[in-house]
């Protein structure tokens, strides 16, 4: 077939050639989707923002419990074990309003706060997207196409764009917009939608994993406001780590074990977009190589044959296809917003 036909150092197929074998397929997608609408996205480290912030830093004490608890940047693991901190010294007596309980209380306002300013910043703002619906709704009739989209990425463009026309998308957040692992039937065709490293919209409350539900446009704007230590809320979102420890994350959520479940065990053909499965996903490379898939197309911005040969010893008994991510409708250069 066309993919292993591909030589080494030739150009990149175009995407309107090859997608005759994929008109069926499931699609893994990555930043660099991301980066095509949005230059901010590109090169992405919150910590290191987070650490440098001159607005709003991590302090040395909360560098600190990033290093302790071997967190690699993990926003979501130090959060998390802040408010499992919080709960043992109340159930061991702790009063609210101790030196103990206040010192946990002022660490995870500050880390979440570092988070939400180093999120902010680099954002698309709910004003540009509205101005650019247009992106939205190009990136809403191209993911139409597949029978699921898995999504690695933190931000908020896909699930604007799904908002856009709602029914013909389903994520698995069903009554009072909560995950439920008992109930996960999805009756007629809609494209399911998962989020494998979580989401801006996705938190845990007491054991439950639910999601903000709006419009499509002030979700940052509620981003701020809910999470609170008081009322037992946190992010559900893997911003950094290795692959290791991102598994780790994922089998401590019911919804991120559950989505991850499902990318191992689909046997249709997969697109890969704006995805490098480096290292540090060496989780997403291992439920590909589970899932046995027969054709996989991968986007490049260029020809690049050191990558090519680690995907073909990553997936040898699948059928690659190497394409230009600017000839797929997810990284079209019209997608691009500026902002002068």
């Amino acid at each position: 077939m066309v993919g292993h036909n591909i030589a080494l150092g030739s150009s990149l197929e175009s995407w309107e050639y090859i997608k005759q074998h994929f008109a069926s397929s499931e699609i893994l997608i990555g930043n660099g989707a991301s980066c095509a609408v949005w230059n901010k996205f590109r090169y992405l480290s919150l910590y290191e923002k987070s650490v440098s912030n001159p607005n709003h830093s991590l302090s040395e004490l909360d560098i600190q419990l990033f290093k302790d608890w071997g967190a690699d940047g993990n926003f979501e693991k130090v959060l998390s074990n802040l408010l499992i901190a919080k709960r043992t010294n109340e159930i061991i007596g702790q009063s609210n309003d101790s030196e103990v309980q206040t010192v946990i209380r002022e660490r995870y306002t500050n880390i979440r706060n570092a988070l939400i300013d180093a999120v902010s910043e680099v954002h698309i703002s709910s004003q540009d997207i509205r101005q650019n619906l247009n992106v939205l709704n190009s990136i809403r009739e191209e993911l139409k196409n597949y029978s699921c989209v898995y999504s690695t990425n933190y931000d908020l463009l896909i699930y604007w764009a799904i908002m856009t026309e709602p029914n013909s998308f389903k994520d698995y957040f069903w009554r009072e917009n909560t995950f439920d692992i008992m109930d996960t039937e999805i009756r007629g065709n809609p494209t399911r939608v998962l989020y494998l490293h979580g989401a801006l919209h996705l938190y845990r409350e007491i054991g439950r994993t639910k999601k903000l539900v709006n419009t499509g446009t002030k979700i940052l704007e509620q981003f701020r406001d809910l999470w609170d230590i008081e009322n037992n809320v946190t992010p559900l979102f893997i911003a950094e780590g290795n692959s290791k420890e991102k598994l780790e994350s994922i089998y401590r959520s019911d919804y991120l074990s559950f989505a991850y479940s499902q990318f191992q065990i689909h046997k249709k053909s997969l697109v890969i977009f704006g995805h490098s499965l480096g290292d540090s996903d060496q989780h997403l490379v291992n439920a590909i190589k589970a899932a046995n898939i027969t054709n996989i197309a991968i986007s490049m911005m260029q020809p690049d044959e050191e990558r090519m040969v680690r995907l073909r010893k990553n997936f040898p008994s699948s059928n690659l296809f190497f394409f230009n991510a600017q000839s797929h409708p997810l990284g079209n250069p019209s997608l691009k917003v500026s902002v002068e």
